[in-house]
């Protein structure tokens, strides 16, 4: 009897993966999106690598366009799921899986690194009853200065909490709603940086603009409604990479038209058809994450080596690639051996089956 029950389980879960597997075959990938994804995390890395804000002034933008990102392709996977009762938790769930590995190895660099610092300087910014303490927060998404780019991490967490709770009432209009009031905030807010006061509730604003606008463009995909221009990459990353570089500070209400060109180069990245560039694209997409999440300790430790090594005085652009290669490579490792073994391992531990009857299958993975 044992025996049998063993063979109809087994029967049970060979049968859901291969439901499973036929869905994820026929989806629908965005390798274009990937690509963006990519290129707007090498444009943090630059931004915070030695001086180059000098050139890439404007790319804290790159947050934005993860948050429009992320809208849609959050969307794209579970809001049919979310339509057809799944639990909220079990949504959160997965995000913090697919999220937390990195929060938390960004997070414990950070304060290693803090500590190294402490332990190695007679005059330090932090005692070590306070780097305890702040890197408690900085595990909780609530301080950012061990790790500056979690920030941001923070607020996309809050947006999905927001979208689980209501994503049966998130109608066009009323994201098309949020999305303005979210807009005209930045608008009013002023500079985009961490000398405002009012950065932090910018923060709202800003993930309430993009998130939500990246979910409202979703529906419109789901519907038909927005034009199927195909993007190219390469001129998409081109545009891209000049709004990050253009020369006057992009903030106010000149995030506005900004905001309206990072969102035409997503509906031109959701219409791109197949071609050679997505194999390199898929590369970028699996690594920004990692690379977004990691850099900025690793940056910081390469700048204190260099200074122990008496290197400080090595050719600016020389160690500007440096810095960016060796950044990547780890950023590469940590995905490759950290980051989707984690995932992979806490998914089949905690998360549990989604069963989707072969009737409704129609978006999610």
């Amino acid at each position: 009897m044992r025996a049998e029950q063993k063979i109809f389980r087994d029967y049970d879960i060979a049968s859901e993966a291969l439901a499973e597997q036929r869905v994820l075959s026929s989806k629908s990938h965005f390798e274009v999106l990937d690509g963006l994804r990519g290129v707007a995390a090498i444009a943090v890395m630059l931004f915070h690598s030695y001086d180059a804000q000098g050139s890439f002034h404007n790319a804290g933008l790159a947050v934005d366009l993860f948050f429009l990102l992320s809208g849609f392709v959050i969307a794209y996977s579970n809001d049919d799921r979310l339509q057809r009762g799944m639990p909220v938790g079990e949504f959160l769930l997965r995000r913090l899986i697919r999220l937390y590995p990195m929060i938390l190895l960004g997070g414990l660099a950070g304060i290693a690194l803090a500590i190294v610092q402490y332990e190695a300087s007679a005059v330090y910014l932090y005692s070590f009853r306070q780097i305890v303490m702040y890197g408690c927060l900085t595990l909780l998404l609530l301080f950012y200065g061990f790790n500056l780019p979690l920030w941001s991490l923070f607020f996309e967490l809050v947006a999905n909490i927001f979208y689980a709770l209501f994503a049966r009432h998130l109608t066009g209009s009323i994201l098309a709603l949020v999305v303005v009031i979210g807009l005209l905030m930045v608008g009013v807010g002023g500079p985009l940086n961490w000398a405002n006061k009012w950065f932090f509730a910018l923060g709202f604003a800003r993930v309430a603009a993009g998130f939500f606008g990246g979910v409202l463009l979703y529906k419109l995909w789901k519907q038909g409604s927005l034009p199927s221009w195909n993007g190219n990459f390469i001129i998409l990353s081109a545009i891209l990479t000049a709004l990050f570089v253009l020369p006057w500070e992009i903030s106010g209400w000149l995030f506005l038209p900004a905001f309206a060109v990072m969102t035409t180069i997503i509906v031109l990245g959701i219409g791109a058809r197949p071609s050679g560039q997505d194999k390199y694209c898929a590369l970028l997409g699996q690594v920004s994450y990692p690379l977004y999440a990691s850099h900025w300790p690793v940056l910081y430790t390469l700048v204190e080596l260099e200074r122990k090594l008496g290197l400080t005085a090595v050719h600016y652009h020389f160690a500007i690639v440096a810095h960016c290669f060796a950044t990547l490579m780890i950023a590469y490792l940590a995905m490759h051996f950290y980051e989707t073994p984690a995932r992979l391992y806490l998914t089949r531990k905690f998360a549990p089956k989604i069963k989707v009857p072969s009737a409704t299958i129609a978006l999610g993975h």
